[in-house]
């Protein structure tokens, strides 16, 4: 299994975000997908979804 990992920043575009790991988060058996940004914690996006996400810094 490969790990897709999405770089997340403040206020990000929903479906940019999110457009590319539907197709991604459709193949579970192949794909874990996993988010990061630069701070780590909760990251929001200008219409307020928000996403739990990994510091950069401590990925593998």
């Amino acid at each position: 299994m490969k790990t897709i990992t999405a770089l997340v920043f403040e206020d990000y575009e929903t479906l940019d975000l999110f457009g590319p790991i539907e197709m991604f988060g459709r193949l579970k058996t192949l794909y874990r997908i996993q988010f990061a940004s630069l701070r780590g914690g909760i990251i929001n996006n200008q219409h307020g979804v928000a996403l739990h996400t990994v510091k950069v810094d401590e990925l593998p």
